[in-house]
């Protein structure tokens, strides 16, 4: 199955592979269920969709047909509150790193929406982040976080979300980006996109 983050009309929708239509959810709101400008998406193993519903500063999760299953999260800055929640990735343990953009950070949550920590900072040096964008966990469960707002980078870190490395920079040149806005990798660790 495809599933849609069809963020300017607040609502997921869902395709077979082959593109014909299965269903969509989701309307505009702030109620459970409803969305405000989603903007990230992750898929558990057993099939939970969760989204980052970034008008709404919060993480909501449905069954793989849509029925809503919670949410967590709000808006502010401390440890589990967002600031404009922008993509969602899972580990093969089954944790969620989502991107906080607003706060300058990556959050670690269970499946069930428990915090468990943070990834880096507002700054501009190693695992610091200004406005990070897009996040991507590998087969090894390395975490690549890509900023877009202003250093145009990709940072790397292991499983327990210490740095590893950095790549990328701002501008229009081999390996510069400008207003970056998502990143994925294909089952073969040296190839990213």
């Amino acid at each position: 199955d495809v599933y849609v983050v069809d963020g300017r009309n607040s609502r997921i929708q869902k395709f077979r592979s082959d593109g014909s239509f299965v269903m969509t959810w989701g309307s505009s709101g702030m109620e459970p269920g409803e969305l405000s400008g989603p903007a990230g998406i992750g898929i558990s193993r057993t099939g939970g969709v969760y989204i980052a519903d970034t008008g709404n500063n919060r993480i909501q999760y449905f069954s793989k047909d849509g029925v809503y299953l919670g949410q967590f999260g709000k808006g502010g800055s401390a440890d589990g509150m967002f600031n404009q929640p922008t993509d969602i990735a899972i580990n093969s343990r089954g944790e969620i790193y989502i991107t906080d953009f607003g706060n300058n950070r990556v959050q670690l949550f269970s499946l069930d929406g428990r915090f468990l920590r943070v990834i880096g900072k507002k700054g501009e040096g190693r695992s610091e982040f200004i406005g990070p964008r897009s996040v991507f966990v590998d087969e090894e469960d390395r975490v690549f976080v890509m900023e877009s707002y202003k250093k145009n980078r990709i940072q790397v870190f292991d499983s327990m979300g210490r740095y590893l490395r950095k790549f990328g920079a701002a501008g229009k040149g081999r390996a510069e980006m400008e207003k970056a806005s998502a990143i994925s990798l294909i089952s073969q660790p040296d190839n990213i996109f």
